[in-house]
């Protein structure tokens, strides 16, 4: 019997001790392994070098100045900056991209030196060139001036040798009444000075007019084509100038004559408009005719032109009144003009 008893308290003894260390359990809650403690990250070692003396800046952030050759460190944090670096006159300026992907340190060189050196080279090059130029511009002028000097004086020794070459020809033309007596101004008939200026066939239309006026009995002062063809070899006498040599020259008008080159025409020909402009001795317009219808060519321009008698029609009710007198003895009795 008592053996039976000790049997039973045992078994509950067991069964309320499980029942203890199941309930432990649950008020602890799951066993879990102890976590590692994590490494926080370190910054890096950054040395920046300057060949000039400089200020400069980390991600836009002022840092400083560096002395010409000199460094500066700092510290920062892992990825990519920027460094940029400004000489002290703030010329020149350089920015350099970095990266630092360790803790280890990271060295950046600036060379500003290379920068301005460039710089100043460039500015030499703008400064020679503009003072070339200008020098340039100076040596044209100077040179623009002299020959526009050189021009003037050219022409005006020019017009003192046309103005000598009238005077002497006017002196050389031969007097015929030289053994008479001189007579009264008004009574003195010194002829008409011939002269103009034109295209090619200026010679030709030039000796028809002046045999057309001596053979009408007309006073002529000037003997011989007195005439400009080429005005850029002799110039063109302004009328003024040719008005003013008239009593020199022994004359008291100017018929003055103009021959313009107009169309080609079949043939070969050249259509030419004449203009006759006679003045005084003051100056003054006595009357002006002009011919359109004359055609002159080459060689043949003398002939051309003679057979063309128009320009005749409009001169020959001038003849023998002022502008173009008549010679000496045949006032009285006009010559009928040449056909």
């Amino acid at each position: 019997m008592r053996q039976r008893n000790s049997y039973r308290w045992a078994l509950t003894v067991a069964l309320l001790a499980g029942a203890l260390s199941a309930m432990a359990q649950q008020d602890d809650g799951p066993i879990l392994r102890p976590r590692k403690p994590t490494s926080k990250p370190m910054g890096a070692k950054l040395l920046v070098f300057c060949d000039l003396a400089c200020n400069w800046k980390l991600d836009g952030e002022a840092k400083g100045r560096i002395d010409a050759g000199g460094s500066v460190k700092a510290m920062v944090e892992l990825g990519q900056h920027i460094v940029t670096a400004v000489t002290e006159d703030g010329a020149d300026q350089v920015s350099q991209l970095i990266e630092s992907k360790t803790d280890l340190q990271t060295a950046v060189k600036i060379e500003l030196k290379l920068v301005r050196d460039s710089r100043l080279r460039t500015e030499e090059e703008r400064r020679g060139k503009a003072e070339q130029q200008a020098k340039d511009r100076t040596e044209q002028e100077a040179r623009d001036k002299a020959a526009k000097v050189e021009r003037d004086t050219s022409e005006r020794e020019r017009q003192e040798r046309e103005r000598k070459v009238l005077e002497d020809a006017a002196r050389t033309v031969p007097s015929p009444k030289a053994s008479v007596p001189p007579k009264s101004q008004d009574e003195q008939h010194r002829g008409v000075w011939v002269a103009g200026h034109g295209s090619a066939q200026f010679s030709s239309v030039y000796m028809e007019l002046l045999d057309f006026l001596s053979t009408s009995g007309v006073e002529i002062a000037n003997f011989g084509p007195q005439k400009l063809t080429n005005t850029q070899e002799a110039g063109l006498i302004p009328l003024s100038s040719l008005i003013e040599m008239l009593p020199k020259a022994g004359a008291n008008s100017l018929l003055y004559i103009k021959v313009e080159q107009g169309e080609i025409m079949l043939g070969g020909y050249v259509r030419a408009t004449v203009y006759f402009q006679c003045f005084d001795i003051t100056g003054r317009l006595l009357w002006d005719e002009k011919v359109i219808s004359g055609a002159v060519n080459g060689a043949d321009a003398r002939m051309n032109f003679i057979m063309r008698p128009g320009w005749r029609r409009k001169l020959t009710p001038h003849i023998g009144k002022p502008g173009l007198l008549l010679r000496q003895g045949q006032e009285d009795g006009t010559p009928e003009p040449k056909k």
